[in-house]
């Protein structure tokens, strides 16, 4: 699940709406967030990762998707 913070987001609503979301969300599931917002948030939720740019979320996804195949049935 992938989201983008834009500079404008107000950096205090963050933290509490990727905590929300990480509590609705099943925890196998990856929050993966990005855009210049999410530079500014300080702790984060446990399964959230952020991207600072996006070869970085591509090398991420190229991982996911290698243990993903590891991990199906044969």
């Amino acid at each position: 699940l992938g989201l983008s913070f834009s500079e404008a987001f107000p950096v205090r609503q963050i933290a509490p709406c990727l905590a929300e979301l990480r509590e609705l969300v099943p925890a196998e599931v990856p929050i993966w967030i990005g855009g210049s917002g999410s530079l500014r948030v300080g702790t984060l939720p446990a399964g959230v990762r952020v991207f600072i740019d996006i070869a970085d979320a591509t090398g991420a996804l190229r991982e996911l998707q290698a243990t993903r195949r590891d991990h199906m049935p044969a």
